[in-house]
Order: C-alpha cells, then structure tokens, then sequence
C-alpha cells in the first residue's frame, strides 16, 4: 500500500477523526502531523519529508483549508513533487473551495456509502496512475542583474510572464511578474505541452533562448536560458524524482487521531 499524507486544517480535525477511522488504514498507512511530528521537531522540516515520503496526498477540502496558508503550502508541494492527489470534500457544498490548481481532479465525497469507502481505500492502495519509474518536474529560476534569485516550481499548466504589476497578470495565478523596465507587460507565455515546455515570444523587444532570438514558438531543452533583457535572465530545468517505493503494512489500524 502506498503511504498516504494527511492535509487538513486543525479547525477540521474533529470532523476528520471518524472519517479515517471508517477508512480503517494501517498506521504506518498514513502519515499525520498530530502522529509523525514530536516535540522538539522542526514542524515545517517534518511535513515537507512527510509529503515527500508519500506516494498519495489526500487534500480534505473545506473553507478552513481553502483559507489556510499552510494547507496550501502543502497542496502545491504535493503537486510539485507529482504526488497522487486525492481531494475528499466533508460536504458537498464545500465544491466551491476546492483550490483552482486542482479543480479538474474528480474529488471524493466522504458519506456512508461503504461501497464508495471501499473503492478509495483500494485506490489508495492501488498501482493506478502511480508510475515507478522517474517522474520529471520542472521548474524556473530568475536571476536578475544585482544576483537575486526565484526559483518558481511549475506546477501549472500555462505561465504568462511579464513587467507591469498594475495590468491582468498580477491577478492571475499562473502570472509571473517580472519588474524591468525594458520588459513589455506581457512579454513571453510558458505552455506544458505533455512533459514539455514551450516558450511563445508575444514582446516587443524579443526573447533569446540560448542565446538564439526565438521567431515562432519553440519548445524549450532541459537547462535552457532564456533571455528577457540584459538585467533579467530565466533559466529552465528539468528534474527526475524517483517515486517512493509501495509501504509495507502492519495488523496496527487507525482507530484514533488525538487531539
């Protein structure tokens, strides 16, 4: 069975408790911050080794996870470690806060239907969309002219990058704002094209990459520069991330999560 991570906010944790113990997972099944964090722990350290040890992360959708800063650290965490993610609404008015970065994901509506339990359980459990191979992710890094640096993991499917904070990119999630004076408001797109990425040059001074202007859109090479003006430059990388091994399971069940 693959390990399963546990996203919720703290304020939900009474409603959560009898919906995992319906579960009935292993414990060493699941991987929980009221369990795997002891005192004296660096939390923050713990949950991102928590996320990256697991193969499923289990989102539980609600307007306090919604609203919470945490919770979505670890959504986009789990997405840029291309983890399985298994968004579970405690009630089905609770569609509307289910994060845009996910919206497409068919969700789980946790109820009394057994037969519904028993397919999440053994999905949970399942090989099904999990590859065992590497699984590359992407990311883009920004340097500017004074050696400053961001590093933007690319867990959506379309970046518009550009200068002007004031026009509609700075409104979009998937907008990345580059302050340059040189730079037009919308200066380049970023498309996720299978497990590539192409670059769409839409400037009026022009986009290098690798040091060649780009005249149509191109797809771009793992370790490409991209070139936006003399101050800024991107660099794209892609990784593999070797997927974690299937956990072994003991006869220890989850009959309670304290408080």
């Amino acid at each position: 069975m693959h390990k399963t991570f546990i996203s919720y906010s703290h304020k939900d944790l009474s409603s959560i408790k009898p919906l995992l113990q319906t579960l009935n997972l292993c414990r060493n099944a699941i991987w929980i911050d009221k369990l795997d964090i002891f005192i004296g722990e660096d939390w923050e350290e713990k949950i991102m080794q928590g996320i990256n040890e697991c193969g499923n992360f289990m989102y539980f959708v609600t307007a306090n996870s919604f609203y919470s800063i945490q919770c979505q650290k670890e959504l986009l965490a789990a997405l840029y470690m291309h983890k399985r993610i298994f968004p579970c609404l405690l009630n089905l008015s609770d569609s509307e806060y289910i994060p845009s970065v996910i919206k497409r994901l068919q969700w789980f509506h946790f109820n009394k239907d057994s037969e519904a339990v028993a397919q999440l359980k053994a999905q949970l459990a399942s090989d099904l969309f999990f590859d065992k191979n590497q699984v590359p992710f992407h990311q883009l890094a920004i340097f500017f002219k004074d050696n400053s640096c961001r590093v933007i993991p690319m867990y959506y499917n379309k970046y518009f990058v550009g200068r002007n904070p004031e026009s509609n990119l700075s409104q979009q999630e998937n907008g990345i704002i580059v302050n340059d004076p040189v730079i037009s408001r919308s200066h380049l797109i970023l498309k996720k094209q299978g497990e590539q990425w192409a670059l769409l040059d839409i400037s009026k001074n022009g986009v290098l990459v690798n040091q060649k202007r780009v005249t149509s859109e191109v797809l771009l090479p793992d370790n490409a520069e991209i070139q936006l003006s003399e101050a800024v430059r991107l660099y794209y990388t892609m990784h593999k991330a070797e997927q974690w091994a299937p956990q072994s399971c003991d006869d220890t069940t989850l009959t309670s999560v304290n408080g």
